[in-house]
């Protein structure tokens, strides 16, 4: 994997996304937690080691191409050095099934490169034509790979552990009463991004619906924007009634600038006047590929509430007690049953070092901050597509997203690094400090702190 070599961590809100993992090291030489994979590091280095024993002949001129073994896919590529008898010879073999046989009698395995250094020699006397001969192999794709077991990551709970959990604050579901720098009140809904500057994942929409008579089964209607792969939390009174995860990245989306997505929500509304609040939350943006400046998010439409348009629509930006950097707002609301919105502290020691991540499988989605350094967003869904699980020797032929597919049912991401310049030091008195927002439900009394490593499968 050329596209990158050591593997990093997407912290805060860094993420390209939506809905992508903050481990950002797509199965690389060197992973997030800066062990060696196998065999990949070592077929790396082998590889590189071949190319700078053959450079004095590759960068003269363009290699002599040719076929072997009487079939297309056995291709060499010899390269003859300019000021002295050096050469090399690259053998490919793009066949999925069979090996090839060498002039020389070197067997080229299926799907894999051979690298070998010789010496030019005249192919007849007085002929300026030369081949290369007396070859000593240096290098196989396949050979390496078979000499080095794979290995893969691994995490240890150990005698730190997660202590001293509560409950720090529950956030209060705004009202069109609220005001604030960060309150705005405009007829319709505003697109998300416009509101947020992309400052924070959250922003409400909070209106009143003034209801004929009670209905348990009143219809919310609104288009959304899910460009960031928007979530709707839907409150009616102060009380959660609706989570509506409308999660999507169709590019489609962003050539369409009308594109949005109609949601028709069933909500319980009592008779007279009733507090609607709308939480929507962007989980990223698509930071690469075309029409990413067309990206929209959150309610694109009036809000209805049985056909009835809804006005006054109060927004308030982001969360109470988001604040600078994770801190928290002492003194939230009170503790709702749905356990929602709600931040939770803990600590665990300072003597703990790296490299260490937190097991987060327990909660359900938000974000964690330690010693007020965001370390990412979570949630802990599982993959849901079939698997093909393959002996890694059948991994032959061009790529493929669905080949030899491993991990469904397993969650999307279970480890969240913590980096060791987080940490608070063995040397300091005061243990290391985490904040976990939840957006919904979650068991805090799960999180494990795990020690981080490495072992051969």
């Amino acid at each position: 994997n050329y596209y990158m070599a050591f593997g990093g961590t997407s912290l805060a809100r860094q993420v390209g996304g939506p809905n992508i993992i903050t481990s950002y090291d797509y199965d690389v030489q060197i992973n997030e937690y800066g062990f060696r994979a196998e065999p990949k590091f070592s077929l790396t280095a082998a590889l590189h080691q071949a190319i700078y024993d053959v450079q004095d002949t590759m960068f003269d001129a363009a290699p002599v191409a040719g076929t072997f073994n009487g079939t297309e896919s056995c291709e060499t590529h010899t390269y003859f050095a300019a000021d002295s008898n050096k050469c090399s010879v690259w053998f490919s073999n793009y066949g999925e099934k069979n090996e090839c046989v060498s002039d020389n009698g070197w067997e080229i395995p299926a799907w894999s490169v051979s690298v070998a250094s010789g010496t030019a020699t005249a192919t007849s006397a007085g002929s300026s034509a030369t081949s290369c001969g007396d070859l000593k192999f240096l290098y196989s794709t396949k050979q390496i790979s078979e000499s080095k077991p794979a290995n893969k990551l691994s995490a240890a709970t150990f005698d730190t552990k997660i202590e001293n959990i509560e409950l720090v604050s529950t956030v209060k579901v705004p009202t069109v009463d609220d005001t604030g720098d960060n309150v705005f009140a405009f007829d319709s809904p505003q697109e998300q991004l416009g509101m947020t500057k992309d400052k924070t994942d959250y922003l409400w929409y909070t209106a009143e619906y003034e209801a004929p008579a009670a209905n348990d089964a009143a219809i919310l209607e609104v288009e959304a924007g899910l460009a960031g792969g928007v979530s709707l939390m839907v409150f009616v009174n102060g009380e959660l009634k609706v989570t509506e995860r409308s999660v999507s990245d169709a590019q489609g989306q962003l050539e369409d600038v009308d594109w949005a997505t109609h949601e028709a929500l069933t909500i319980p509304v009592v008779e007279g006047i009733n507090s609607i609040a709308i939480l929507s939350m962007s989980t990223g943006l698509r930071n690469y590929g075309p029409y990413i400046e067309r990206a929209r998010v959150g309610i694109l439409s009036d809000i209805r509430v049985d056909g009835k348009v809804l006005t006054n629509i109060v927004h308030k930006v982001g969360m109470d007690g988001e604040g600078s950097g994770g801190e928290v707002e002492e003194g939230g609301g009170e503790s709702r049953d749905d356990g929602s919105l709600t931040f939770y502290k803990m600590n665990f020691g300072a003597t703990a070092e790296g490299p260490l991540a937190l097991d987060l499988t327990t909660m359900g989605k938000g974000f964690v901050t330690v010693n007020g350094h965001h370390i990412g967003r979570f949630w802990s869904v599982k993959a849901n597509d079939e698997c093909n699980p393959c002996d890694e020797a059948d991994y032959t032929g061009s790529y493929n997203a669905d080949n030899c597919r491993t991990g469904c049912g397993d969650y999307s991401q279970r480890y969240y690094k913590i980096p060791d310049t987080f940490l608070s030091g063995s040397d300091s008195d005061s243990p290391n400090e985490v904040v976990v927002f939840t957006e919904i439900g979650g068991d805090p009394a799960g999180i494990q702190l795990v020690s981080m490593s490495m072992v051969d499968n």
